[in-house]
């Protein structure tokens, strides 16, 4: 079982990694060629690394949840970490069609909303990994 913690905790920081990059690249996107570029970035990431990272996380996580006592840290662990999924599933859908928007106008506010979701996908992740160290801490 201490396997698959590590297992789980491995994936939440990969899931967390892919979330803080994609923040600054488009941050560090300064024009609408630096926008596209940051675009298919984000869109290779999302396919390689992300995508896979949360689905890691949901499997684990489910199979530690279902084999866990229930209480109250442990649901707002569980609710955190579905609502940075849902954000998260949002967000890639979102920036599936991005590199193909029309204007510049139309880019920079999807960027906008897709760095606002990434953020409210880290604060989900936050709370659950926190609260997760929490609970392995007390055994």
């Amino acid at each position: 079982m201490q396997t698959l913690v590590l297992l789980h905790i491995l994936c939440v920081f990969v899931w967390l990694g892919s979330a803080l990059f994609e923040i600054v690249a488009e941050r560090a996107s300064s024009n609408l060629i630096g926008s596209m570029l940051a675009a298919l970035a984000q869109g290779r990431l999302d396919l390689i690394v992300e995508t896979p990272a949360f689905l890691g996380v949901l499997l684990t996580g489910g199979y530690l949840a279902s084999h866990a006592h229930p209480t109250p840290l442990l649901t707002l662990k569980i609710a955190a970490g579905l609502v940075s999924l849902g954000v998260s599933v949002y967000g890639l859908m979102l920036l599936r069609d991005r590199p193909v928007v029309a204007s510049a106008g139309a880019l920079v506010r999807r960027m906008a909303s897709h760095r606002r979701l990434s953020s409210a996908t880290l604060l989900g992740v936050g709370i659950a990994l926190a609260n997760g160290f929490h609970l392995f801490a007390q055994g």
